[in-house]
């Protein structure tokens, strides 16, 4: 039965997914893939400026879609991925405009599974203006059953990838020394 159910929910993503790509304006796609080059360019000297600047733009594309995915205030379920990896850069901006202390040692990488996101209160995100990459690009195409911690990572869903964003992160991280890669439990606790 819910294999059924399944195969019908990953049809659906992918023709939410159609939808999601033909939404967002060509000027838009030029522009995305074109962020490695220019942050490529860059100096050291405001890392955590273009860090904001790339995640204003990631948010433009995401408001280009928005109205096609599932997700909404309240709904949390991403929040206790196995994984939610940041950069150490991230780390910075977080500690910098959210004004969150890091632990003075970070914990040790392991499964932080069904452990939800330290800036999780009461089902909302405390930090969501300043949240990571990670959370920017997370979102569902389905149905919620489908993100639950007892299926949200037993299945595979279609997922949108965004390159030039992902890629421009990466060369930022690089640029200003700061690319290793954290769950965000290890270096922040809830307060």
């Amino acid at each position: 039965m819910i294999e059924v159910s399944y195969r019908q929910a990953v049809e659906q993503a992918k023709q939410v997914q159609a939808k999601i790509l033909r939404s967002i304006p060509d000027g838009l796609i030029v522009e995305e893939d074109n962020i490695p080059i220019v942050i490529g360019r860059g100096s050291k000297k405001d890392c955590l400026g273009v860090l904001a600047r790339l995640y204003k733009f990631s948010d433009r594309i995401n408001a280009t879609f928005s109205k096609h995915i599932t997700c909404g205030k309240g709904c949390h379920y991403c929040c206790s991925l196995k994984k939610i990896q940041i950069f150490e850069l991230e780390v910075l901006f977080i500690q910098k405009y959210a004004k969150k202390k890091p632990r003075d040692i970070l914990l040790v990488q392991r499964d932080f599974e069904h452990q939800a996101c330290p800036f999780l209160v009461e089902g909302c995100c405390e930090i969501y203006s300043h949240r990571p990459y990670a959370c920017r690009k997370h979102f569902s195409m389905v149905s919620a059953r489908w993100c639950q911690p007892e299926t949200g990572e037993s299945f595979k869903f279609p997922m949108l990838v965004f390159d030039g964003i992902e890629r421009g992160l990466f060369t930022l991280s690089r640029i200003a020394g700061k690319e290793r890669i954290l769950d965000i439990r290890q270096v922040f606790e809830a307060e």
